[in-house]
């Protein structure tokens, strides 16, 4: 046991991120950097956004951080609370999503993970067709492309 309680019992509130990328001369998210994860149980991947349970102690915000940092090696500079949701693949527990328009690199992605860029547009078709990982991940994807409809 690591004396994290909540992630054990799979309870406590959870974060997902979605990292994008803006065309600087339109200010309008060009690209989603989505997490490709292995699955050496099945020999295939799946595709989500970055994401996990909060800590007992920590904030939603360290929670991306330390998320972003494990899952893809990237350190957010900045990031805006989009909303939030209920639900997981196993589950169902309080989301609350980011994004993320500024990042560093820190280090590489975790060993079974990659980064997956793909354009809005890709990632809204994967999303139609139901090839996205789960709820967590299409949530934001459709938050992200209706806020830039508004622009």
């Amino acid at each position: 046991m690591n004396g994290d309680l909540y992630t054990e019992a799979g309870t406590a509130p959870a974060v997902v991120v979605l990292p994008y990328v803006e065309d600087i001369f339109t200010l309008v998210a060009t690209k989603l950097l989505l997490l490709k994860q292995h699955r050496p149980e099945t020999g295939g991947f799946v595709i989500k956004t970055v994401g996990g349970y909060v800590k007992e102690g920590e904030t939603p915000e360290e929670c991306v951080q330390r998320n972003l940092v494990a899952k893809l090696g990237i350190r957010a500079r900045g990031m805006e609370c989009g909303g939030s949701t209920t639900g997981y693949t196993v589950v169902h527990v309080p989301i609350k999503y980011f994004f993320v328009n500024a990042r560093d690199v820190v280090g590489e992605p975790a060993n079974g993970c990659e980064k997956n860029a793909l354009e809005l547009n890709e990632a809204m078709a994967l999303a139609r067709s139901g090839q996205l990982c789960d709820d967590a991940t299409v949530i934001p994807i459709y938050d992200l492309a209706l806020r830039l409809l508004r622009l």
